[in-house]
């Protein structure tokens, strides 16, 4: 699966300095999710590595479905909870960023769009 610079949506830019590159295979992609708004501090978001964007589709869905399934059982009165994909951006500053398909899609609707394409 091939995935473009998240800055210049695959224009060309000094960051990914051609189109097309392949971010699965260049960069690290994590998942992280919030299970309670707001994080009082950065140890309050769970992360996990992932090797693909399909990968971290399917641990979001799991952690949203038991998310969910917790407050169905009244285990959590009530929730609000965040997440993402992101990537490691190795240039210029060394930081992770939210991950963006070719299109601009974050991670999100990038699940909504494969789950309604299936119905």
């Amino acid at each position: 699966m091939s995935k473009v610079c998240g800055y210049c949506k695959g224009k060309g830019c000094k960051r990914c300095k051609r189109t097309g590159y392949e971010i699965e295979k260049l960069l690290k992609l994590r998942v992280w999710h919030i299970p309670q708004v707001p994080a009082r501090e950065d140890a309050d978001i769970f992360r996990v590595d992932v090797k693909t964007v399909d990968e971290a589709a399917l641990i979001l869905n799991t952690l949203w479905s038991y998310d969910n399934f917790q407050f169905e059982r009244k285990i959590k009165p009530d929730f609000s909870n965040a997440s993402g994909l992101e990537y490691w951006d190795r240039e210029p500053v060394r930081s992770w960023q939210e991950y963006y398909d070719e299109f601009g899609n974050d991670i999100c609707t990038i699940i909504r769009e494969k789950e309604e394409s299936k119905k």
